[in-house]
């Protein structure tokens, strides 16, 4: 799904929306388990300060999490995402850069079904409670699925996606953001999104696409 916040609180960077997704069946588009070492790049036209660039490498996969470093404007944090709901604004664990604190996220993963299946007409509405360990919020998501279609981008050529939204506010107050986003699930990628805040928008597009091996500890 960085390093930018809305007063007090994250502006909910497309962070878990930067990560890397799991292959899927042609048969059936669900989200699926990543990879190790799978490395993905966005580059972005934004405006309010937002974010342009985002890099994410899975780190592992371990007791039904997706461990991933995070580069956004190149700076480097660290974020832990349930398996399922990885393309969302959505962690359990996140260490923003340059030391500027964590946040942890509560809800149920299994509420974000229809999205973990990439179900055409599902939709989804979550509350999700958040803390930087000073402050706790809450988050209302609605998320909503579409149907498959073919898209054309620069790195992949034509491409068969599922385009995802999100909307999210926090109770009682006017803070809330707006996040569109094309899923290739035989590629195991999100290939672009565009997102709004109150400060500005965010239109980003996939860049580069790789594998690295990734060390395993010493035993």
């Amino acid at each position: 799904m960085a390093a930018t916040e809305m007063s007090s609180r994250p502006r909910g960077l497309p962070l878990a929306c930067l990560l890397a997704l799991a292959a899927a069946t042609p048969a059936l588009a669900e989200l699926g388990t990543p990879e190790p070492g799978q490395v993905r790049k966005w580059v972005c036209q934004a405006t309010g300060g937002l974010p342009s660039s985002y890099v994410t490498k899975v780190l592992a996969v371990e007791d039904g999490l997706l461990v991933m470093e995070e580069q956004i404007d190149r700076e480097i944090g660290r974020i832990e995402v349930p398996l399922g709901v990885q393309g969302l604004h959505l962690y359990k664990h996140r260490v923003l850069p340059l030391g500027k604190g964590e946040r942890r996220q509560r809800f149920d993963p299994a509420a974000f079904a229809g999205y973990a299946t990439l179900e055409p007409g599902a939709e989804m509405t979550v509350d999700v409670e958040e803390t930087d360990g000073k402050q706790t919020w809450t988050w209302r998501y609605s998320v909503k699925v579409g149907a498959p279609k073919l898209v054309t981008q620069e790195l992949l050529g034509e491409v068969e996606v599922i385009p995802v939204s999100e909307e999210r506010w926090i109770y009682n107050d006017r803070l809330g953001t707006s996040y569109d986003f094309n899923v290739v699930p035989e590629r195991s990628l999100v290939l672009n999104w565009r997102y709004k805040t109150p400060e500005g928008e965010q239109a980003c597009d996939l860049y580069l696409a790789y594998k690295k091996k990734v060390r395993q500890p010493a035993e």
